[in-house]
């Protein structure tokens, strides 16, 4: 479905670009799981190369 990751057990957050790219039946697929889904504009990260999970540190 695309580069995304869950920051909660519902908040999935993926780049806009990924947003943008998602079919309605993933996006309803996703949102029927529970899930509410987070769009981020990463235009720049993106160019070259990252993206928001690139982005994600895990904190313990």
């Amino acid at each position: 479905m695309g580069n995304c990751i869950a920051l909660t057990e519902r908040d999935l957050f993926m780049s806009q670009s990924g947003a943008d790219a998602l079919q309605p039946k993933n996006r309803a697929a996703l949102e029927s799981w529970g899930f509410v889904l987070h769009s981020v504009e990463l235009d720049e990260i993106e160019k070259a190369g990252g993206s928001l999970r690139c982005m994600v540190a895990e904190i313990f």
